[in-house]
C-alpha cells in the first residue's frame, strides 16, 4: 500500500513546495503572471493525459508495472526542474511529472481498492490522502527550511528533495510490493492471485477472497473489460461515472488548488512577512495532515455520504469567511484561520474520499476505466483554478474569488445529499452491490 501511494507524497510535496519555489522561481526566470499560471497549471493539465493512459497501462501491463513505471517517469521530470537553465526546460520537466502523476493517481487508488478487504477499504484508499499530505508536510518544510537561501539556488534545493521518492519507491516494488491479486486472476493465473492473497491476508481470509475472484473471472470470460464505449452506452454506467466523476469535480471546484498552491501569494498579498506566511503553512499543512487521519478512523464506521455533506457545508463557510477578511481588512489571523479551517473541511470528505468511493462503485470491468475518467475530471479542473487563479483574482479580487469558491461547497454538500447513495461495507463484485446501486 506504501508503494502504491508514493505518488500521493510526490503530489503532495509539489502543491506544497510550489508555494516556496513559486516567487524565487519567477524572480529567477523574470516570469510574467501567465507564466507562473502556466508553471502551476501545466502539471494539472498532462496529468489528465496520464490518467488516461494510466488505465490503459493498469489493464494491460497491470497495476504494480504501471506505477514502477510512474516512478521512473517522476524522476526524469523532477531531475529536468531541478537542473533547468532554461524557462522551457523548467516547463517540459513539469510536465513529465505531471503526466507520471496522473498515471500513477489512476494505478494506486485500483491496486489498493483490489487488495484491501471492504471492512478496512476505506481506511486504506484515506492512506493515498494521508500520503498526499504527508508530502505537503514535507514540502512545506523544504520551503521554510530553505527559504533563506537566495532565488539562485533555494527553488533548486526544494525541487531537488523530491528526487529521493521515486528511488525509495522503485526499491520497495521491487522488494515488497505485489501484483493485484484481482488483475492475476483476470489475466487466467490464479495460482499466482491465491499465492498473493495468502501472503496480504493468511489462509482463511485469502480462501474467501479466492472465491469471490473465481467468479469474478468467470464472469470476466463471459463479459470481457469494458471499452470507453461501453462505459457510456448503459443507462447504468452512465449514472455512476456521473456520480463518480461529479464528486472528482465538486473536490476541486471548491478551490483548494487555489490554497495549496497559492498560499503563499495570498497570505504575501495581506501583508503578512514571509517568515510569518512560511511558518503559517507548515501549521497548516500539519493540521490538514491530522484531520485526514481522523477521517481515515471514521470514514469506515460513519459511512462516505456525511463526512461529504459535512465537508463540503465547512468548506463553503470557511471560503466565505476568507472572502469577508478581505473585503473587510481583517488582520492576520482573520486570513490565516480561515485558510486552515478549509483545509481541515476538505480532508475530512471530498479529498480522500473521491478515491475510496471511485474504487467502490464499479465491477472490476469498469473500474480502471472509472477510476481514470473521475481522476481525469479532478485534475481537468485543478488545472483549471491552479491555471486562472491570479487571473480570477485580478477580475474580481480575492473576496469575489473566494466567495465564487464557497459557492461550489453548497453544490457539492446538496450532490452528495440528493444523489449520491453510500457505499460503505459493499463486496466489490457482489451481485446486489456496486454497479447495481444505480
Amino acid at each position: 500500500g506504501i508503494n502504491a501511494e508514493y505518488m500521493g507524497w510526490l503530489l503532495g510535496y509539489d502543491i506544497a513546495v510550489t508555494n516556496g519555489v513559486l516567487l524565487p522561481v519567477s524572480n529567477y526566470y523574470g516570469m510574467a503572471l501567465q507564466q507562473m499560471e502556466l508553471f502551476v497549471g501545466i502539471l494539472n493539465w498532462v496529468s489528465l493525459i496520464g490518467c488516461l493512459i494510466g488505465s490503459y497501462a493498469c489493464d494491460v501491463f497491470g497495476r504494480r508495472r504501471t506505477i514502477a513505471c510512474g516512478a521512473v517517469m517522476i524522476f526524469a521530470g523532477n531531475a529536468l526542474m531541478c537542473f533547468s537553465k532554461h524557462f522551457a526546460v523548467l516547463t517540459v520537466g513539469r510536465a513529465l511529472a505531471g503526466l507520471a502523476i496522473g498515471i500513477t493517481i489512476v494505478a494506486g487508488p485500483v491496486f489498493i481498492t483490489e487488495v484491501a478487504p471492504s471492512r478496512i477499504r476505506g481506511m486504506l484508499s484515506t492512506g493515498v490522502e494521508v500520503s498526499l499530505n504527508i508530502g505537503m508536510v514535507l514540502g512545506f518544510t523544504s520551503s521554510w527550511a530553505f527559504g533563506g537561501l537566495s532565488d539562485n539556488v533555494s527553488w533548486r534545493w526544494m525541487l531537488g528533495i523530491a528526487l529521493i521518492v521515486p528511488v525509495v519507491t522503485l526499491i520497495g516494488i521491487m522488494t515488497f510490493m505485489p501484483e493485484s491479486p484481482r488483475w492475476l486472476a483476470m489475466q487466467g493465473r490464479p495460482e499466482e492471485a491465491e499465492a498473493v492473497l495468502n501472503w496480504l491476508f493468511g489462509p482463511v481470509e485469502a480462501k474467501q477472497t479466492m472465491e469471490e475472484l473465481q467468479q469474478t473471472t468467470e464472469e470476466a470470460q463471459r463479459n470481457p473489460e469494458a471499452t470507453w464505449g461501453e462505459m457510456f452506452t448503459s443507462k447504468e454506467v452512465r449514472w455512476l461515472c456521473f456520480l463518480g466523476c461529479g464528486v472528482a469535480l465538486l473536490s476541486q471546484a471548491t478551490g483548494i488548488e487555489s490554497i495549496m498552491y497559492y498560499t503563499g501569494v495570498i497570505l504575501s498579498d495581506a501583508g503578512l512577512l514571509r517568515s510569518t506566511m512560511l511558518c503559517a503553512m507548515m501549521g497548516m499543512s500539519f493540521l490538514k495532515l491530522a484531520a485526514i487521519i481522523t477521517q481515515g478512523f471514521f470514514v469506515d464506521v460513519v459511512g462516505r455520504r456525511p463526512l461529504l455533506i459535512l465537508s463540503g457545508f465547512g468548506m463553503c463557510l470557511s471560503m466565505v469567511a476568507l472572502g469577508l477578511s478581505f473585503r473587510l481588512g481583517w488582520d492576520a489571523i482573520g486570513h490565516v484561520l480561515p485558510i486552515i479551517v478549509f483545509v481541515i473541511f476538505f480532508s475530512l470528505g471530498f479529498g480522500p474520499i473521491v478515491y475510496t468511493l471511485n474504487g467502490e462503485l464499479y465491477t472490476t470491468r469498469y473500474r480502471s476505466k472509472g477510476l481514470a475518467l473521475a481522476m481525469g475530471i479532478g485534475r481537468l479542473t485543478s488545472a483549471v483554478v491552479a491555471s486562472t487563479f491570479l487571473s480570477l483574482v485580478s477580475a474580481l479580487q480575492y473576496s469575489g474569488a473566494f466567495f465564487f469558491f464557497g459557492a461550489w461547497g453548497i453544490v457539492g454538500a446538496m450532490f452528495v445529499f440528493l444523489l449520491l447513495p453510500e457505499t460503505k461495507g459493499k463486496l466489490l463484485d457482489a451481485k446486489g452491490t456496486c454497479i447495481h446501486i444505480a
